[in-house]
């Protein structure tokens, strides 16, 4: 196995997966600012426009949107693809950056949203949303600390303008 072509695959694979978990972040994020034409929540019909929908009500349509399963673990295999023992990826921090980037983005959202809903839906809910959003804030842990060991690590080569010594 040609291992460049092993490092590349796995940085077009990580990119890939933060792409698509980039894609419901936005649609959440969407939903829960309750802006016109809506991907969810329906901003009229032919008798004229729909008022806009309670807080509570946007924010359980986003909610799913912002801490669902996929929106943790993509981001978290996109790193660990990335950060794979061997010929690292030469975008491995960035891979890194911008999965804690959109993960904390999500969880932000996800939170804010869980607050609205309190309250208004049943208990179980509240107990199983506030599992999804333990598991949200240990896939942002588990990123952050990729980066802090990326940003620990010395780098390969000298940088510019470095004296030899």
């Amino acid at each position: 196995m040609d291992s460049d072509e092993f490092r590349l695959a796995r940085e077009y694979a990580a990119w890939i997966l933060l792409v698509a978990v980039a894609v419901p972040v936005f649609v959440g994020a969407w939903t829960l600012a309750g802006l016109s034409g809506g991907p969810v929540l329906s901003s009229g019909s032919i008798f004229g426009a729909a008022p806009t929908p309670p807080f509570w009500l946007r924010a359980e349509a986003a909610f799913s949107y912002l801490v669902e399963f996929k929106v943790t673990a993509l981001p978290v295999a996109a790193v660990l693809l990335a950060a794979l023992p061997g010929r690292q990826a030469v975008t491995v921090r960035r891979i890194t950056l911008s999965a804690v980037i959109i993960q904390a983005i999500a969880l932000a959202l996800g939170v804010v949203a869980w607050v609205g809903i309190l309250g208004k839906t049943g208990r179980w809910f509240n107990v199983t949303s506030a599992a999804d959003v333990a598991v949200a804030v240990a896939g942002l842990i588990l990123t952050s600390a990729v980066l802090r060991s990326l940003a620990a690590e010395p780098p390969t080569r000298p940088r510019v303008g470095a004296r030899k010594q």
